[in-house]
C-alpha cells in the first residue's frame, strides 16, 4: 500500500515539473532574434540613453553609455523607433538584419530656446 502511495506521489510531481519545464515560444512566427548596434550623431559622437522601441508595441530598450543597444525581436520584419531629444526620430525597417547602427540627425527646432532661473541669497 505504501508502494502504491509512494509511487503515486512520484508521478505526480513528475508531471507537474514538466508543466513548468517547457520552453514557451514568442509566438508562432518565430524565435527572438536579438538585434545589436551603436547610436551616434553626425559628427560621430556616441549617444547614450536613446530611446530604442518596436513600433507597435511597448517594448524597449534604451542605449549605453557608449551608445550601444540590443533588443530581443520576434518579428524580423519589424521597424525599429530611435528616439533622443533634441535629435529627428527615425525609423528603421529590420528586413531580417541583426545588427543596426544608426546616425541620428539634429533637430534644431526642438530647442530654440533655454530658460535659466537662479534662486539664492547674497
Amino acid at each position: 500500500m505504501k508502494f502504491i502511495f509512494y509511487l503515486t506521489c512520484a508521478l505526480l510531481i513528475n508531471v507537474s515539473v514538466g508543466a513548468y519545464s517547457q520552453n514557451a515560444r514568442p509566438n508562432s512566427s518565430g524565435e527572438e532574434k536579438i538585434v545589436t548596434g551603436v547610436v551616434t550623431d553626425v559628427t560621430g559622437e556616441l549617444l547614450p540613453s536613446v530611446n530604442v522601441i518596436i513600433k507597435g508595441t511597448t517594448t524597449g530598450v534604451i542605449s549605453d553609455t557608449n551608445g550601444k543597444y540590443s533588443i530581443n525581436v520576434s518579428d524580423k520584419d519589424a521597424t525599429l523607433v530611435f528616439s533622443f531629444i533634441g535629435f529627428t526620430q527615425q525609423e528603421i525597417k529590420l528586413d531580417g538584419r541583426q545588427k543596426i547602427d544608426v546616425v541620428l540627425k539634429e533637430n534644431s527646432l526642438a530647442l530654440q530656446e533655454v530658460i535659466v532661473l537662479g534662486y539664492g541669497a547674497a
